[in-house]
């Protein structure tokens, strides 16, 4: 039986090989640099009058304002180092969306994570002013964006995808590694003022690969879903654009 002591170089080897810088996701579209957005701002604000400065040189603070007032719901950037395509260059591409009706989906890209935040937020803030987001008050906002525009997740290759789009991708997913379907348990966290929150957790396979947590049970699956699927998305692109090469075929319910 070999000693502890004759195991450790090899773990320590395999621990070296698992350290491997991962390989860079490629990003593809424009630049979405200060310029662009600015640009893109241009051609869209039509005859609204022009921000204010303070709202341009700190963009991050209105929007989480709009978000929290308007939709209830903190704004929420995500990020991701990869390699984009035109301009051949190592990039942070941050996202945020807000569902609004219809839903603003901001970019922005940097070097710099920060930066990138603030450019996210940018082109956040001019998508809301040149809409006219700003025109209407917050409880109108509010209503019409819960009555009318679904929850969605936004996937690293910038596709937005609604909770039926999320749920059949997860019977795929399934099916391909034939796993059984989802198990979702459910649990009510009561607050101080009798509000509960329900929070839904996912298993497959015997691992609890996501979560949701929302005011209601439907509503917690259903962020539940979209949360494994943005999740499997990250880990292995090339599993949803089988799912969506399967789409196309009406294959993506059959075993490959």
């Amino acid at each position: 039986m070999p000693t502890p002591a004759s195991t450790a170089p090899r773990s320590k080897r395999r621990g070296n090989k698992e350290k491997a810088a991962p390989k860079l996701q490629q990003l593809e579209g424009p630049l979405y640099d200060e310029s662009y957005i600015q640009q893109e701002h241009l051609k869209n604000m039509g005859s609204r009058p022009p921000l204010k400065d303070a709202f341009v040189d700190n963009p991050k603070s209105p929007v989480a304002n709009f978000a929290n007032t308007a939709l209830h719901s903190p704004p929420r950037y995500e990020g991701v180092t990869g390699f984009h395509v035109e301009t051949a260059q190592k990039i942070i591409r941050v996202t945020l969306t807000l569902y609004t009706t219809p839903p603003i989906v901001a970019t922005g890209d940097h070097t710099d994570k920060k930066a990138a935040e603030r450019l996210c937020a940018l082109s956040a803030i001019y998508q809301l002013h040149d809409s006219g987001h700003f025109d209407k008050a917050p409880k109108q906002v509010r209503s019409s964006s819960r009555a009318l525009a679904p929850p969605q997740i936004l996937l690293s290759n910038g596709t937005l995808v609604d909770y039926e789009r999320a749920h059949s991708f997860m019977d795929f997913y399934c099916r391909r590694y034939g796993f059984r379907k989802p198990d979702i348990d459910l649990t009510e966290e009561r607050g101080r003022r009798s509000n509960s929150i329900w929070e839904a957790v996912m298993t497959v396979g015997g691992r609890r690969i996501g979560m949701g947590a929302a005011p209601s049970k439907a509503a917690a699956q259903v962020e539940c879903y979209l949360d494994v699927t943005q999740y499997l998305e990250s880990c292995d692109p090339d599993l949803w654009k089988a799912f969506v090469n399967a789409s196309k075929t009406g294959n993506q319910y059959s075993v490959t």
